[in-house]
């Protein structure tokens, strides 16, 4: 979760909460971006009749996969989250851009339709962190 500190699809102060379509993807996002991994996850499930608002590639900016984070991906994002036109945005993935992301947003009426699961142990594989056995 996004406690106000910014990131690819929102400026510091906007409250979001970051997801990944697979606990792959999150995990392969947490060692992309993270020094310290973490030994949980929370699974996420969003209610099928939960509007989510997606966009075509045109919609997003023409530079929104680009690290470090550019400003024009963190203000499409924070405007999405200020409009509270869904509790749920859909964006791709930035280190397999045929993948997803879902951004929620606790500041809209349907976030509180949203279930959490309680923290669940994950171990990376040693491989994945360089070491063996």
């Amino acid at each position: 979760m996004s406690r106000g500190a910014a990131g690819r699809w929102n400026h510091a102060g906007t409250r979001v909460i970051y997801t990944a379509s697979s606990l792959a993807l999150s995990a392969l996002e947490v060692m992309a971006s993270r020094s310290v991994l973490p030994d949980d996850y929370v699974c996420v499930d969003i209610p099928n009749d939960i509007p989510i608002s997606s966009f075509s590639d045109s919609e997003l900016p023409p530079d929104w996969w680009v690290y470090p984070h550019p400003e024009s991906s963190r203000a499409f994002g924070t405007n999405w989250a200020n409009s509270l036109v869904s509790a749920v945005m859909v964006v791709p993935f930035s280190i397999i851009r045929k993948e997803h992301n879902y951004i929620l947003n606790p500041a809209h009426a349907d976030f509180a339709r949203i279930a959490f699961s309680s923290p669940e142990p994950f171990m990376f594989d040693r491989r994945l962190l360089g070491t063996s056995g």
